[in-house]
């Protein structure tokens, strides 16, 4: 990057106020020279809309207008292809499969199954309990009452 200088002006009322700050002064001139570029090329694109605003407002059509030099912009990505879903639509699906889950855990029954040869002690959701021999199994329905 070319060294850019302070204008005289600017350079000379830094050096009254404060010696010092002249490099990091011209350091940051070299930064907004660089960004130049760009900064112009969007102040161009604004002034095209700009332009064609106020040509739709006062009744001018995109056709009547002069067109405007614009520097080439980079391809935009491609369209996505995926169907989008609206956030009410899985909502609804969240909760139908929320449903069904918990209708299919009331439905699974209980079971429980001693060893053979260990006694297995039990309690029911009705608070009593029950203890099972080896070899045996218990199962009763879970219930939403559960």
């Amino acid at each position: 990057m070319p060294h850019a200088r302070l204008p005289e002006e600017l350079r000379r009322q830094v050096v009254e106020d404060d010696p010092g700050d002249v490099q990091d002064l011209e350091l940051v001139w070299q930064l907004l020279e660089a960004a130049a570029p760009r900064y112009e090329q969007q102040v161009a694109d604004a002034d095209e809309t700009w332009r064609r605003l106020n040509g739709s407002l006062f009744g001018e059509t995109p056709a009547q207008m002069p067109p405007v030099a614009r520097a080439a912009r980079p391809a935009s990505p491609p369209a996505r292809t995926q169907t989008r879903f609206k956030w009410p639509t899985m909502t609804a699906v969240g909760v139908l499969v929320t449903a069904l889950m918990l209708v299919l855990f009331a439905m699974t029954p209980v079971r429980h199954a001693a060893p053979a040869g260990e006694l297995l002690a039990v309690s029911l959701p009705d608070g009593s309990r029950v203890e099972l021999n080896g070899g045996t199994t218990l199962s009763y329905d879970r219930g939403l009452g559960a």
